[in-house]
C-alpha cells in the first residue's frame, strides 16, 4: 500500500538530512534538519508494521520469513553495494582501509554501539533492529495464540514508549558528557509511535474518528515541533524533553495523513510528483554523503552556491542507484520463490526430488529432474537480475 502523503513527509525528512549535513549553518532548518531522520523512524515504525498488521488482519497469521526476506531485499543490496563501493573510493583515493571490527559493525549493522565507518549509518541499524525484534515478537505472539488485537496491546506499546522516555533521561543524567543518542533503545521512541499508529489504523477506527478534530490536531502538531527550531540537538532540555515532544508532533501528523487515506480521497497528481523524492529517499540517504566529499573536492563556491550544488547532486546520484539497483531488487519480491520463502520452497523442491527417485530408482540426477529445474529457476532469474541491473546502468548513464 503505498501512501502518497507518507512520501511527501519521507520527500520532507530526507530534504531535512541533507540541509543538516550542508555548510547552511546558523539556520532553522539547519538546527531542525537532524531530526529529520526521527521522522524517518515514525513513517518507516507505521509501514512496516502495517505489513505484518495487515497480513494479520487478512489471514489470521504472519509469514516471518517472507517478512524478513522481503525486508532483506529492500535493504541489504543497496546497503552492501553502497559499502563495497565506498571502501573501494577511500582506498584508492585515500588510501584508506577499514579496520576489521568497524567493517563487521557495518555489516552486522550494529554500529550504532560498536566502532564505525560511516557517521551516517547508525540510523540504519536502529531500524535493523526494529525490524527483527518486531518479526520475532510478532511470531512468538502469534505461534502462541497470545496476540489479538485487543485496547490492552495500545496500553503496552504506551508503556514502552515511556520506557524509552525514562531510559534516555536517566541516562543522560548519568553519562551526559559521553551519551549517545544513537543507541537503538534510546532513539526508538519514533518507532514505537509509528507501530502505535499501524495498530490504530488497521485494528481501530481511531483513525477516521479522529480526523473529526483535524484542525486542533494539526496546529498542535506544528506547536510540538517548535524545540526542534529552538534548542540545539546536544542540549538537554532537546534530548529529555525537546525529541519526545517533536516525535509526538511527527506521530500526529504521520496520523492525520493516514486517516486522510482511510476516507480514500482522490490523490491530485502534484501530491505524487512532491512525493517522487520520497520514494527514492533510502538510496539518496545512502550516498548523500559520498556525493558531498566529491564535490568540495571540485567546487569551490560560496555557501549557496555549494549547498545547492550538493543537494541536487545527491538527489541524482540517490535517484540513479534507487533505479538501477535498489528497484531490480525489489522486483525480486515478486518472486514465487520469495513470496513463498526460499526455505520452504527448497524443501518442496527436495521432497519432489525424493519421491522421483523413489519412483525412479534407475534414473540418475539431470537437468530434467524436479529440483533440478527448481534450481535453475533461481539461477536464470539470478542471472538475469544481474543482467538487468548492468543494462538499467548502461542505459541510465547513457541518458546521463
Amino acid at each position: 500500500m503505498r501512501i502518497v502523503g507518507l512520501d511527501i513527509l519521507r520527500s520532507i525528512a530526507i530534504l531535512l538530512v541533507l540541509i543538516r549535513h550542508s555548510e547552511l549553518e546558523n539556520t532553522y532548518v539547519h538546527k531542525f534538519g537532524w531530526l529529520g531522520v526521527d521522522l524517518f523512524f515514525v513513517i518507516s515504525g507505521f509501514l512496516v508494521s502495517g505489513l505484518l498488521f495487515s497480513e494479520y488482519k487478512k489471514t489470521q497469521q504472519v509469514n516471518i520469513r517472507r517478512f524478513l526476506i522481503r525486508r532483506g531485499l529492500k535493504i541489504y543490496p543497496s546497503f552492501y553495494f553502497f559499502l563495497i563501493v565506498n571502501i573501494l573510493i577511500n582506498y584508492f583515493v585515500q588510501d584508506i582501509i577499514p579496520t576489521i571490527p568497524r567493517l563487521l559493525s557495518e555489516l552486522f549493522y550494529v554500529q550504532n554501539y560498536l566502532p564505525y565507518i560511516f557517521t551516517h549509518t547508525w540510523s540504519l541499524a536502529v531500524e535493523e533492529h526494529f525490524y527483527i525484534i518486531l518479526a520475532i515478537t510478532l511470531f512468538i505472539l502469534w505461534k502462541y495464540s497470545l496476540f489479538s488485537p485487543k485496547p490492552r496491546y495500545i496500553i503496552y506499546l504506551g508503556i514502552l514508549l515511556l520506557t524509552v522516555y525514562v531510559l534516555r533521561m536517566v541516562l543522560y543524567t548519568a553519562h551526559a558528557p559521553n551519551f549517545s543518542l544513537q543507541h537503538t533503545h534510546l532513539r526508538a521512541d519514533g518507532i514505537i509511535i509509528g507501530v502505535l499508529l499501524a495498530y490504530l489504523f488497521y485494528f481501530t477506527d481511531y483513525c477516521i474518528q479522529l480526523l473529526k478534530y483535524k484542525w486542533i490536531l494539526l496546529p498542535i502538531a506544528l506547536v510540538l515541533l517548535i524545540p526542534g527550531f529552538i534548542w540545539h540537538g546536544g542540549d538537554a532540555l532537546m534530548i529529555t524533553v525537546g525529541l519526545a515532544l517533536v516525535n509526538i508532533g511527527f506521530g500526529i501528523l504521520v496520523l492525520l495523513i493516514i486517516g486522510s487515506h482511510q476516507i480514500r480521497e482522490r490523490k491530485p497528481s502534484w501530491r505524487k510528483a512532491l512525493g517522487f523524492i520520497g520514494v527514492h529517499s533510502y538510496s539518496i540517504y545512502l550516498w548523500h554523503l559520498t556525493g558531498y566529499y566529491f564535490l568540495l573536492k571540485v567546487f569551490h563556491y560560496n555557501t549557496y552556491i555549494m549547498t545547492g550544488l550538493y543537494i541536487i547532486s545527491s538527489l541524482l546520484v540517490g535517484i540513479f542507484f534507487s533505479l538501477t539497483i535498489e528497484k531490480t531488487f525489489l522486483k525480486m519480491r515478486e518472486y514465487s520463490w520469495v513470496k513463498n520463502g526460499i526455505k520452504r520452497n527448497f524443501r518442496i523442491a527436495i521432497l519432489y526430488e525424493s519421491k522421483f527417485l523413489i519412483r525412479n530408482p534407475d534414473y540418475s540426477t539431470t537437468k530434467s529432474s524436479p529440483s533440478c529445474k527448481n534450481w535453475n529457476f533461481v539461477l536464470t532469474s539470478t542471472r538475469s537480475l544481474l543482467e538487468s541491473v548492468m543494462v538499467k546502468i548502461s542505459s541510465t548513464l547513457v541518458l546521463l
